[in-house]
């Protein structure tokens, strides 16, 4: 890959997901539309690292399991 065909995730794309229930098919067809090469998702309370990477997709949860907010980084 060259520097010219950098993914870059579009949580804009997906926010339409905000409430759905983040189970592994949700997870996946939420990076494929936001055109991120990996997705992370991150359930109410835990601990993640602060790095920021342009071709993520974050998947904030609530208690329940539905997806509470989508953005990249």
């Amino acid at each position: 890959m060259t520097e010219g065909d950098a993914v870059i995730c579009d949580a804009g794309k997906v926010q339409w997901m905000i409430g759905a229930l983040a189970d592994a098919a949700q997870v996946e067809r939420a990076r494929i539309a936001a055109g991120a090469a990996s997705v992370r998702v991150i359930a109410e309370g835990m601990m993640v690292t602060q790095d920021y990477r342009e071709d993520r997709l974050n998947l904030d949860l609530d208690a329940r399991g539905r997806i509470r907010a989508v953005r990249c980084g």
